[in-house]
């Protein structure tokens, strides 16, 4: 009787080891996924930005990355990119509040 059980044991034992090496296999394809998206998704950013910079520029095919970047430079000026933060801070504060009305009523463990 002993044998029996030790047997469906091991059996048990394999199929939990054949189902967790599954799960971790489809893990790796999902993490996979999500950092190539990501990445699809910056470059995706990326391009639709440098479109509307292109956009303001009088010929850009004749500008070089320096005349570039010092165009830039002079356009985010430090009152520029002060107004700037303080766009992304309110931004982040209300996303910060979206997500607290979502959670509202539900407790949270903190540490």
């Amino acid at each position: 009787m002993a044998n029996k059980d030790l047997e469906k044991i091991r059996k048990e034992l394999d199929s939990k080891e054949r189902q967790k090496k599954r799960c971790e296999d489809s893990l790796k394809r999902l993490e996979a996924e999500k950092k190539k998206l990501t990445k699809n998704g910056r470059t995706h950013q990326l391009c639709t930005w440098g479109a509307m910079l292109s956009a303001y520029l009088v010929d850009p095919t004749l500008l070089e990355d320096e005349d570039v970047a010092a165009l830039l430079k002079l356009a985010f000026n430090p009152i520029v990119r002060q107004q700037v933060k303080r766009l992304v801070d309110e931004r982040r504060r209300a996303l910060v509040g979206l997500g607290n009305e979502e959670n509202e009523g539900v407790e949270t463990e903190t540490n």
